[in-house]
Parts: structure tokens; sequence; C-alpha cells
């Protein structure tokens, strides 16, 4: 059937068009290279921007606002860590910061950044326990021996050197007082009968006033990505414009799920947090149902963790659970209506259960809070395209480049739109482009060799089917 389609536009491109030129790809831009003492200060800039609850959209911004060549920075950062595992004792903070920022998911940038982290904060650990162990103030043993209300001491130590020695006390509490009558009184003391509330004032317990937590104060951000992104060779051909006005649609029935009372987040314990992380990494192993089991626990010591429902919701979407991710997404919405990422990964969720409206409801809520994430932008420009908004969808995907120029996903759905919208020429810059980041995508080759078909270019086009035939062979052969 590709055959005769390829035909068809064969014929079609020989009556309609002339052998024009390709179009050359755009020459990527040179980016700074900078020294071990640079890089330290940016990341350090990085690491105060995350500590003040950026989003994984925003620092993805940021290593493109300040053209920071990704794999330069994580060699960097591998020196670094080595230099800091010298002295791990002063760096626990540094430490902690690079775990906030391990736990955004930013490819190897936040792997490597984690692992140097738990590494000094496991050699701090045994450190602080030794010295501990060697601060505590060593006292003399003494043997003693029980004889009714009284202790005989045996040993050679002198008591009196020791102990304390207090008059006894026969106390009978009264009423909200308490009578205290000496047994022995001093002569001192023989006048009157010692009254406890004489002594020790009673105190009205203090009220605690119990304030909602904002769990932004609390829980570090973290969101998972979605797609695995390249470090920025060029900058795209796209001028800077400003963002398109998304028309935000009026909260129906569709978002009921937020109308119930909000949800007070709480201090997470220790234990509560290993059993998360222990689900993050069962799930990035492959193993959904052991990473399910460790959510679905979590949840049952802590159910108002967001991130756990976040993590949970991607784990179903994974195991094809998808009414059940839905669902996951929604607590965390409930959680913090102001989650941009789980507004995001509803929208996917619903595009995969074929509820294109409300998906696209939830993208523009997702970029109402975060207008800088690319991905959002290139999910958006998705589910337009599904919609037949052609020019509305294209819109989004150069969006999603200007935000991030090395955006594969984004680069290879504008050139599909462009193509449908008849905009060859630039259509084969878009796929040129995505070849230069993921040359080996038999889908994209193979779109390629359909615009050069239609541009009348037979035999580059012919060579570019071969390409994606040889990289995808089951596919029908062409």
């Amino acid at each position: 059937m590709l055959r005769r389609i390829i035909q068809f536009f064969k014929r079609l491109i020989q009556r309609l068009f002339g052998k024009q030129p390709t179009s050359p790809s755009p020459v990527p831009e040179r980016l700074p290279t900078r020294t071990d003492t640079e890089y330290e200060a940016l990341f350090l800039q990085l690491l105060n921007t995350v500590q003040q609850g950026t989003s994984r959209g925003q620092v993805k911004g940021w290593l493109i606002g300040n053209k920071v060549q990704e794999a330069e920075l994580v060699a960097w950062l591998q020196r670094f860590g080595t230099r800091l595992l010298q002295t791990p004792s002063q760096h626990e903070e540094l430490a902690w910061r690079m775990l906030a920022l391990a736990s955004l998911d930013i490819e190897e940038l936040g792997d490597v950044s984690g692992r140097i982290g738990r590494s000094i904060l496991e050699q701090i650990a045994p450190q602080t326990e030794a010295e501990t162990s060697e601060n505590r103030e060593v006292y003399p043993i003494i043997e003693a021996e029980f004889f009714g209300d009284g202790v005989t001491v045996s040993s050679g130590v002198n008591a009196s050197e020791n102990v304390q020695v207090y008059p006894m006390i026969e106390a009978e509490f009264v009423g909200d007082g308490v009578n205290a009558l000496m047994e022995e009184a001093e002569p001192a003391l023989a006048e009157n009968s010692v009254n406890s509330q004489a002594q020790i004032p009673l105190e009205e317990p203090p009220i605690i006033e119990e304030n909602s937590v904002d769990f932004q104060a609390q829980i570090p951000l973290e969101e998972p990505p979605i797609i695995e992104e390249n470090p920025v060779d060029f900058q795209a051909q796209i001028p800077l414009e400003e963002p398109p006005i998304i028309e935000e649609n009026p909260v129906n029935s569709q978002l009921e799920f937020l109308q119930e009372e909000p949800v007070i987040v709480e201090e997470i314990s220790s234990e509560i947090e290993a059993l998360f992380q222990q689900g993050i990494q069962q799930d990035e192993a492959g193993d959904f149902e052991g990473a399910l089991l460790s959510f679905n626990q979590t949840i049952e010591l802590k159910p108002d963790h967001i991130f756990v429902w976040f993590y949970r919701g991607n784990t179903l979407k994974n195991l094809g659970r998808l009414e059940e991710a839905l669902e996951s997404f929604e607590q965390a919405i409930k959680l913090n209506p102001e989650y941009a990422d789980a507004w995001n990964n509803r929208g996917s969720v619903l595009e995969l259960l074929e509820r294109i409206e409300e998906a696209l409801q939830s993208y523009n809520l997702a970029l109402g809070l975060e207008p800088n994430d690319p991905y959002i932008w290139n999910n958006r420009g998705n589910v337009l395209s599904d919609l037949g908004r052609l020019e509305e969808a294209l819109e989004c995907y150069e969006q999603a480049i200007q935000l991030e120029p090395n955006y594969f996903n984004a680069l290879y759905n504008r050139g599909l739109s462009l193509l449908n919208l008849g905009q060859l020429e630039t259509a084969l810059i878009s796929f040129n482009q995505a070849l230069e980041i993921q040359p080996d995508d038999p889908d994209v080759w193979y779109n390629r060799g359909l615009t050069l078909q239609n541009l009348g270019q037979t035999e580059e086009a012919i060579a570019a089917f071969e390409k994606a035939k040889q990289l995808q062979p089951d596919e029908e052969e062409i």
C-alpha cells in the first residue's frame, strides 16, 4: 500500500513541480567552553534555584538560557564530586541540595548529582556515629544492693561523692494541689507543712495551634521525565516570539475532583521517604509491579504524600491501567492544585483514553502554571493535531523548540505538521534537524523521504526510504 501511495505522489509531483534543491540544515551555534571555576559557580547557582522550588521544566529552561552544554557540565560534575568526597563532612548541606536536584529527574545530570549527594551522606553517617560514641561521658560503676526503699552501696566508691542527698517527701494529692509532709523535717522547716503549690507553680499546658503545612516547605519538588532529551547543539531558526495566548476553558464538571476540601500535608519521616525512593528505583529498573507495591505501602503510611501519588500514576500508566493512573494524578492535583506536571501527565492519560478535549483543557491548565515548559507545549500540540487544528499545533511545536532548540520530539512533530500543511521546504529543514539529534530514527527518515518525494527530489527520496528500511527491516517493503 505504501508503494501505491508513493507512486501516486510521484506522478502528482512530476505534473506539478520541477526538481528543487534540498534546503540546507542550519549551522549549529557554537556554545561557549567554560572553565571548572565557571561551571562550579553555575552549578551552585542552579542548586540555589532548585532550593527555591524550581520545576524540571524551569531547570531545562535555565540550562538553555545560560547556554550550558549539559554533557560538559556532567563531566565537570563528576570531577567536582571526586573533590567533594575527599572531605565529605564539610559538604553535608551541598549534598542535600544535590539530592533535591536529582529528585527532579533531569536525566544524566540528575543521576550524577544524586549519586554524589548520596555518597557524601553515606560517608558522613558513620563518622557522626563514631563521634557520638567518643563523646560519651564515663561515669564510675557503683555496685549496689536494694534493701527495702533504700540502696546500700557495696563498692569502694564513696557514694557521698557521687550522689546528692535530698530529704524524702511523702506526698499526697489533694484536689488540684499536692500536700507534702516531711518524714524527718529539718528544724528550719518544722514550722509549716510543705505545700507543693508554693514550691512548684502550676502552669497551664501550652496551647498548640495546628496550622496547615505548606507542602512546598517540606517536600522537595520532583518530576519524572517523560522524554529523554539531549544537550543543546544548535539554535533553532524560529524567531523569538511572544508565547501564543491560550484560551482557558471554564472549569466544569470535568474538574469536579478539585471541589473537595484541601488536604493538610504533614512532614515526611525518613522511613517513609526511603520506601518512596525504593519505589522510584524499582520503576526506573522496569519493575513496575514492585514499584506499585512500594508506592501503595507509602500511601498507607502517608496518604497525603503528593509525589507518591504522582509517581504511582506514572507506574500505573506504564502498566496500562489508565483509569487508575488518572485517579492517581487527580489525587496529586487535589493535594496541590498548582502541580503543573500532574496536570500535564493527567492530560497524557486522557489523550490515551481518547478524551481529547479534556486532555487539551488539562494541558492548558498546566501551561497556565508553567508557561516555559517545552514538554507541555509539545503535548498540547499533539492533541491539537489530533483535533485537526494544524496551525495551532504548529505554533505549539515552535514554542517548544524556542524554549528548547534541541528538542527531538518537537522538531519531528513540527516537521509532520509542516508536511501536512504543504510547507515542504520548512518541513525538510525540521526533519534534518531532528536527524542531527537522533540519526537512527526510521520514522524521521521515512517522512523525510515523503517530503523529498513531494519536492520532486526522487533520488534523494529513494535513499531516505532505503535508510528507513535498513533501520526497521520488519516493516512492509517500500
